[in-house]
């Protein structure tokens, strides 16, 4: 047995620190339930689907005939965006406060019982999501001039946008020297 193992017949919960008490439990036992077959073919199933969907994006785009309307991809790719921000919220924030939340050993020791990290971290996290795709938008604008207050958004969207380098003409290369 451990130098460092409770003793259940020892503690008496009236006078012992919440604290320690809960650290205690956490410690006692483990979440897996032995599903590992099942948790490595979810991650092959969404690498296989999600690569699928982006080549068919791709092939759409070149493909004459199987081109998308403009509105339907517009609406498949905010939907699947709020998809995947909805489901962060609600399988990784439940776990996030279950693990360093205020009722735990973590949230209840050092700094970390100051302040509820979860939603700090979440709120963290959304902002530099956001900044992030603030930065490369302006990129792609200085890049290759591309505004959203130009053209047409279904030329935009599908790659025929003119940009300030359509109207340079090459001109051959003359060899009379």
């Amino acid at each position: 047995m451990a130098a460092n193992a409770i003793n259940p017949e020892l503690v008496n919960l009236t006078t012992a620190d919440p604290t320690q008490v809960i650290c205690a439990l956490d410690a006692s036992g483990s979440d897996y339930d032995g599903r590992l077959g099942a948790r490595i073919s979810a991650l092959f199933v969404i690498l296989i689907v999600s690569t699928a969907v982006t080549f068919f994006l791709v092939a759409a785009k070149r493909v004459r005939w199987l081109k998308i309307p403009l509105y339907v991809y517009l609406f498949a790719r905010y939907f699947g965006a709020g998809v995947i921000v909805a489901t962060a919220f609600i399988h990784l924030l439940d776990p996030a406060y279950s693990e360093i939340g205020p009722q735990t050993c973590v949230g209840m020791t050092g700094r970390w019982a100051q302040y509820s990290w979860p939603p700090a971290i979440v709120l963290v996290s959304v902002t530099v999501i956001f900044l992030l795709d603030l930065g490369a938008e302006r990129y792609v604008e200085a890049k290759y001039g591309v505004h959203h207050h130009q053209g047409n958004l279904e030329d935009i969207a599908t790659s025929r946008a003119h940009t300030h380098h359509d109207s340079i003409t090459p001109t051959p290369i003359s060899h009379d020297d």
